[in-house]
């Protein structure tokens, strides 16, 4: 079972109000590259490892594996069985053939979608 790794969540202005260019660079670049070339708002999916966190940053309640279904230059939607009722969340995924992405969410929906829940944030740091 994949694990996250251990985010360094301490570090003043690790969290940006927004994306920077190259951060939104970065992580089209590399869902592009882990899902096989798709472009932005495609969906192919790619798994990853969430860990709750809460309005300070801190781990709230257990991690869960969900995937990356839809993507664009500052926003992230997910899919997970259970809704999610944190502020923010860290994400890890690692492409079959590439360095893992670190991600810090800022959740700005949960919606039910069949069996399933579309969980989109607001891409905060990488």
């Amino acid at each position: 079972m994949a694990t996250i790794s251990n985010f360094n969540l301490a570090p003043v202005g690790f969290f940006a109000s927004q994306s920077q260019p190259s951060q939104a660079a970065s992580l089209e670049a590399f869902l592009a590259a882990a899902k096989g070339g798709a472009t932005t708002g495609q969906r192919s999916r790619l798994t990853a490892v969430v860990a709750p966190l809460d309005e300070r940053f801190e781990p709230r309640g257990p991690r869960f594996v969900g995937e990356i279904d839809r993507w664009s230059s500052g926003a992230v939607a997910l899919r997970h069985v259970r809704p999610v009722n944190a502020a923010y969340l860290a994400i890890e995924a690692a492409p079959p053939d590439g360095p893992p992405l670190r991600l810090i969410l800022r959740v700005v929906g949960c919606e039910s979608f069949g069996l399933d829940y579309e969980i989109v944030g607001q891409v905060m740091s990488t």
